[in-house]
């Protein structure tokens, strides 16, 4: 088994909790582990409730009320037209000159992460600048930012950082996050 990440994101809270994203190209595991390891997240996410709804979707396919046809729990939670039309909620934007940068925390290949101050909280800002790329490169971070914006405005959960808003000022992109003191 062979594979490259491509891209990866880990969320972490104060009590060690752990959510990873990982965008991969090839396999890391045999089609048995990924059949096992699907089948305990179809297991985990039964129990799951979002926005007050109730959401008990299998992921990898659900029955839409409005016919016969299959879609991905994905599709379901609204991700995907999220994801396609680049769309942020209104109220979730944020001007990223309200955003007082402090040191940085955190780096990688979409860009850094710093402890800030928005509104007098306390903040994580990931902040991606996508003109210190080539133009392609450049598109490929703004549609991985808008992955992630869709993903973690999705996420309501006591271990889960929570998501504060988006900042969009091209070329910078930005994505507020509560502080967490000590992360490891």
């Amino acid at each position: 088994m062979k594979g490259n990440i491509l891209d990866a994101d880990v969320m972490t809270t104060a009590d060690a909790a752990l959510l990873d994203r990982f965008v991969v190209k090839g396999s890391f595991m045999s089609d048995a582990r990924q059949v096992e390891l699907r089948t305990h997240i179809e297991q985990n996410l039964q129990g799951l409730s979002m926005d007050g709804e109730d959401m008990r979707p299998s992921i990898t396919c659900v029955q839409d009320s409005g016919g016969n046809e299959n879609v991905s729990l994905a599709e379901k939670l609204g991700v995907l037209r999220m994801v396609d039309k680049n769309e942020i909620r209104a109220e979730w934007k944020l001007d990223l000159n309200e955003l007082r940068l402090e040191k940085a925390v955190g780096s990688g290949r979409s860009g850094s992460t710093y402890s800030a101050w928005w509104r007098g909280t306390h903040v994580a800002a990931k902040i991606v600048d996508s003109s210190a790329n080539t133009q392609a490169v450049g598109e490929e971070l703004l549609n991985e930012f808008h992955r992630e914006a869709a993903v973690v405005t999705k996420l309501r959960h006591p271990n889960i950082v929570l998501f504060l808003g988006a900042a969009i000022n091209p070329p910078r992109y930005c994505l507020v996050f509560e502080f967490m003191e000590m992360a490891h």
